[in-house]
């Protein structure tokens, strides 16, 4: 939530950061504050989208909204093969043009053995809320394509996390691995980049296959209900791109391999941002590696970052949160 919080309902009320209310919050210097639009307004508008800098959020009050009144969310998931990469992604980049503001898009390039052990397989998935008779009709293109496997169905809010890889269970989310992430905003996928990165992610597998549970996260969000919330009204920079990609160095612990797993991911990452045609790479400050530039993660306009480091130094004068991702 303090770095902004991405998440399956931002496009319809905002991103999660949007939802916040107020917070009570332990300052450097053991001051217990509250923040809101009304208390401590400065210190508010710097925790959405920055809150890590500035102190322990141990108390918050949340807006929330009533569910559908079935609670169905629309399941389709659709795996290929890699072969299939440009016409899967080009039909992507059509239809995020008329994104509903209930549809999300995830998406991996993984291993999968059991569906090609050669090579790795693009899994792509859409998630609606509402009916699947509905949802159907946004994801015909892809329904046009010839998949590997396919799995739709109509399941509930809180199944979602475990059906996109996000569940307790999942690898991501296990203790004793190595998961470095390098993340890159994007309005729109090269798809010439994107196939670059597919074989250098599989080539990578190939030449050291500790890196074999890696993988490449695509995840594709509506942002009607994040570009409501004024752009300068909260710390968090970047409301107009629908595109967060993701490679994902997973590994077991070794300091041998670190080097190697920083070089690979920022590669993946430079191939994306050569492709977009900009020099200037956005980065969900929540994903970072630390390689990135402050202006990356918090906005490039010089005024955002100015406003930051003034609220640094009124709130934690001594850096005492600066372990991640740190204003400086």
């Amino acid at each position: 939530m303090l770095g902004g919080g991405h998440g399956f309902l931002q496009g319809q009320y905002g991103l999660l950061a949007d939802q916040l209310i107020n917070a009570r919050i332990i300052l450097g210097n053991g001051t217990i504050v509250t923040a809101s639009k009304t208390s401590h307004a400065d210190l508010f508008w710097a925790i959405r989208g920055a809150g890590h800098n500035f102190g322990i959020v141990t108390e918050y009050t949340l807006r929330v909204y009533d569910a559908q009144s079935d609670d169905t969310w629309a399941f389709q998931q659709f795996i290929f093969a890699g072969k299939q990469l440009d016409q899967l992604y080009t039909a992507v980049n059509t239809m995020k043009k008329s994104q509903p503001a209930q549809v999300v898009e995830w998406g991996f390039i993984t291993r999968m053995p059991v569906l090609d052990p050669v090579n790795p397989v693009i899994i792509y998935t859409i998630l609606y809320d509402g009916p699947l008779s509905v949802a159907k009709k946004y994801s015909a293109p892809i329904r046009n394509l010839s998949a590997l496997q396919t799995d739709s169905r109509e399941v509930p809010y809180l199944a979602l996390p475990g059906l996109t890889g996000n569940g307790g269970n999942d690898i991501a989310c296990q203790k004793g691995a190595t998961l470095l992430r390098f993340p890159i905003y994007l309005e729109s996928v090269n798809v010439t980049a994107l196939q670059q990165v597919y074989d250098a992610f599989d080539q990578m597998m190939v030449q050291q296959p500790a890196f074999n549970n890696s993988f490449f996260l695509v995840e594709g969000y509506s942002v009607q209900g994040v570009q409501k919330v004024p752009a300068d009204s909260t710390a968090f920079p970047h409301r107009g791109v629908h595109m967060l990609l993701t490679p994902v160095m997973v590994y077991l612990p070794d300091a041998k391999l670190d080097v190697a797993a920083v070089k690979h991911g920022q590669h993946l990452r430079e191939l994306l941002l050569q492709g977009s045609g900009s020099t200037e790479l956005k980065a969900y400050v929540n994903y970072a590696h630390g390689d990135e530039s402050l202006g990356s993660m918090y906005g490039f306009e010089p005024w955002r970052l100015d406003r930051l480091r003034k609220l640094k130094k009124l709130y934690d004068p001594e850096e005492k949160f600066s372990f991640y991702a740190p204003i400086h």
